[in-house]
């Protein structure tokens, strides 16, 4: 029976550290500006990820950290930023050309998006992150960015009307 009762308490504690302790994520936060994003790191895979508004992103695509921390580019760069929008189901789609000579790492940008009568539907702020490993981002480059919009607003037959800008481009000179 005792051999029993420690079979039993071996099961138990091997449960408890397999499924409990340690913690399979280790959390942080990450200040990026005046935001403070959170950050996991897998204890058993190193694997690194942040939580944007559609889930969590692996921060090291390649499995190469950026060695450089990303600064706000000057509001005189913004205007070698340039590219269309468009909206598709519950997606807004930015092809943009990255004229700077800065890396793109990610890009704040504010969507509007109006009815028929021309009334605003809303008008909200979103973050698009570039990374390396996704080829976006670079100087001198094309680059198809997405973000998702929360909601469904368009389709095959309808768009609604939208205007968008670039609020924020933060990058580093490579």
């Amino acid at each position: 029976m005792k051999l029993l009762y420690l079979l039993i308490a071996t099961m138990i504690l091997f449960c408890f550290t397999w499924f409990v302790w340690p913690a399979r994520y280790h959390y942080l936060q990450m200040k990026i500006g005046d935001d403070n994003y959170p950050v996991r790191i897998n204890r058993f895979t190193n694997s690194t990820q942040m939580l944007l508004l559609g889930g969590w992103v692996d921060l090291a695509g390649d499995s190469k950290p950026i060695e450089k921390t990303a600064q706000v580019i000057p509001m005189s760069e913004l205007g070698k930023l340039d590219g269309r929008g468009n909206m598709n189901g519950s997606s807004f789609m930015v092809s943009m050309y990255n004229g700077t000579d800065y890396v793109i790492t990610h890009l704040d940008i504010n969507l509007t998006v109006k009815e028929d009568d021309g009334s605003t539907r809303f008008s909200r702020k979103y973050q698009i992150w570039c990374t390396r490993a996704q080829n976006r981002g670079l100087t001198m480059t094309s680059s198809e960015y997405s973000c998702d919009l929360g909601e469904h607003l368009g389709g095959y037959y309808y768009n609604p009307k939208c205007e968008w800008r670039i609020l924020t481009a933060y990058g580093y000179k490579d």
